[in-house]
C-alpha cells in the first residue's frame, strides 16, 4: 500500500513495478531503501520477491545483532523460566545491536558512492535512520503464530524455530512484539509504503466482512468507538464504516474485545451449549462481558456488561483510574498491586524486593510463606469472588467464565469463587458454574469471525 496516495497493489510483479518507478524518480546517485520488518517476516521471501529492484547491495539488519547467547541473556529477565508468566519488556530494538558490528555496517553503506542499497529486517531503520524510501513489512500476530506452529520462524536474534510453540509464543508476546510495536509507532508517520505479508491465499472477492475488536466502549449498531483509550486515542473520531466501504467495499463489525472473547468462548470454548454467560478477565485490569438469552448485553448507552471491573466493592477504597473509588480493579488488578503492597506491612516482605510485582510473584511468595503475599492473595480472591456474586445478582448467568494469565492458578481461584457464589448468591448452590476459559489465545478472533459471519444471516 502506498501511504501517500492510499493506493493498494497486489501481486509481487505489480509491487516491484511500482517500487521501481518510485526509486527511479529519486534523483540521487546513491539511494538508500529501508525495509523495516515486523517479527515473523520471512527474509528469503522478501529478498526473492524483490530481486527485480535494481540494487547493488542487500544488507540484513541481523548481521549487526549481538551474538545469540548475549541476546538470550538480555531477554531472560522478561521471558523467565516459567511456562506461562513473564514480564512485558522495556527493551527497544536498538538494544539488540552490537555497537561495533553496527558501525561496520554503516561504514559499508558509506563506501558505496552510487546505486541502490537495500537494508532489511527487524531494526533496519536503526541502521540507517536517514533514508530515501521507507517500506514497512508488516504481519499479523495470528499469521506469526501459524508460522511458529509450522516451525518456520525464529524469535528476534535467536535461532529457535524448532522450539515448542508455547515457548516461541511466550517469547514473542513478552519481548518481540513489544519491541517491534515501539519501533513501529515511532516510524509509522514516515512510512512510504506498507507491505502486508500475511499468507492468507484469500481473494478480496471471497471476503464477507471485516471484524475489529477494541479495548473500548463500542456502539455496535453504528460501529463507533465511544470511549478514549491510551493506545488508540483518536479511535472515537474515526469513521470505520466509511473506511471499510471506501477501502474494501465490505461491511465492518466492531466489538469490545471482552465481548468478542465471550462470543468466542460461547461458540467454541467454555460457554458452549449455554446462552446465559458472564466472562471475567483478570489481568492488568478486570474486564467483563455478558451474554443473556443468546445475545450480547449492551444497555442503553452500550456500557452493559463491560464495566464489572468498575463496580465499587469498597466504599472506603482507593481512587480508581476511572475516577470512581473502591472498584474491583483498585482492589485486585495488576496495575493496583504495587499500591496495595505498600499500604500494608511492606518492608518485612519478600515482595519489597520485586521492582514490578505481578500476580505470579504474589502467588509464588505466598507459597513460600510470605505473610503479606498470603494476605494479599486472600484479599484478591475475595475481591474477585465478590465481583462474581454481584454479577450473578445483576445478570443471572448459568456460567461464569474466568480468563487471564493468572488462571494458571485456577485450582485455587475457581473453588474459592465457586464457594463464594454458592454461599452468598440468592440461588441454590451449584446453580451457577464457575469455569476457566478454554480459547485463551484465540477467543477474540473466533468471536469476531462469528459476528462477521452473522452479518449475512
Amino acid at each position: 500500500m502506498d501511504a501517500e496516495s492510499n493506493s493498494c497493489f497486489t501481486k509481487w510483479n505489480a509491487i516491484n513495478a511500482h517500487l521501481t518507478n518510485h526509486i527511479n524518480k529519486i534523483h540521487k546517485k546513491k539511494k538508500i531503501i529501508v525495509i523495516e520488518c515486523y517479527s515473523g517476516v520471512n527474509d528469503e521471501e522478501l529478498i526473492s520477491n524483490l530481486q527485480n529492484l535494481h540494487h547493488i547491495l542487500w544488507i540484513n539488519a541481523a548481521d549487526a545483532y549481538k551474538d545469540e547467547p548475549e541476546i538470550r541473556q538480555m531477554v531472560y529477565p522478561d521471558v523467565t523460566d516459567d511456562r506461562v508468566f513473564g514480564y512485558l519488556t522495556r527493551l527497544n530494538m536498538i538494544d539488540y545491536f552490537d555497537e561495533q558490528k553496527l558501525q561496520e555496517l554503516q561504514n559499508t553503506i558509506i563506501q558505496y558512492g552510487e546505486g541502490v542499497v537495500i537494508i532489511y529486517g527487524c531494526g533496519a531503520a536503526a541502521i540507517q535512520p536517514e533514508n530515501d524510501l521507507l517500506i514497512y513489512a508488516d504481519m499479523a500476530r495470528w499469521e506469526i503464530q501459524l508460522r511458529m506452529r509450522r516451525n518456520e520462524v525464529n524469535n528476534i536474534g535467536v535461532k529457535n524455530k524448532e522450539a515448542p510453540f508455547s515457548e516461541q509464543y511466550k517469547h514473542a508476546y513478552f519481548v518481540d512484539w513489544r519491541v517491534c510495536d515501539r519501533l513501529k509507532k515511532q516510524l509509522m508517520h514516515n512510512w512510504d509504503y506498507v507491505l502486508e505479508l500475511n499468507k492468507n491465499n484469500i481473494s478480496k472477492e471471497s471476503l464477507s466482512g471485516i471484524g475489529i475488536m477494541m479495548p473500548s466502549i463500542v456502539d455496535t449498531t453504528n460501529n463507533k468507538v465511544l470511549s478514549k483509550y491510551v493506545k488508540y486515542a483518536d479511535a472515537h473520531e474515526f469513521d470505520f464504516n466509511d473506511w471499510a466501504n471506501q477501502t474494501w467495499n465490505l461491511p465492518v463489525v466492531i466489538s469490545n474485545d471482552a465481548k468478542a472473547a465471550l462470543i468466542g468462548e460461547w461458540q467454541y470454548g467454555a460457554g458452549k451449549n449455554c446462552d446465559d454467560l458472564v466472562m471475567i478477565t483478570l489481568g492488568t485490569g478486570v474486564g467483563t462481558a455478558v451474554l443473556s438469552e443468546g445475545k450480547l448485553f449492551k444497555g442503553n448507552h452500550h456500557l452493559g456488561g463491560n464495566l464489572g471491573g468498575h463496580i465499587s466493592i469498597n466504599m472506603h477504597g482507593n481512587a480508581c483510574n476511572c475516577g470512581f473509588f473502591g472498584c474491583v480493579e483498585t482492589e485486585a488488578s495488576t496495575w493496583a498491586l504495587p499500591g496495595l503492597i505498600k499500604q500494608k506491612y511492606f518492608e518485612g516482605s519478600s515482595l519489597s524486593q520485586i521492582e514490578k510485582p505481578e500476580f505470579v510473584h504474589l502467588f509464588e511468595e505466598a507459597d513460600k510463606g510470605d505473610v503479606l503475599a498470603q494476605d494479599l492473595v486472600k484479599h484478591c480472591l475475595k475481591a474477585w469472588a465478590v465481583c462474581a456474586v454481584n454479577l450473578v445478582h445483576a445478570y443471572d448467568p448459568a456460567r461464569i467464565i474466568i480468563s487471564g494469565g493468572i488462571m494458571k492458578r485456577q485450582e485455587e481461584i475457581l473453588p474459592y469463587i465457586q464457594n463464594m457464589v454458592d454461599t452468598h448468591a440468592w440461588l441454590s448452590p451449584g446453580s451457577v458454574k464457575i469455569v476457566a476459559a478454554q480459547q485463551v489465545e484465540y477467543a477474540g478472533l473466533l468471536g469476531m469471525e462469528y459476528l462477521v459471519n452473522s452479518l449475512s444471516k
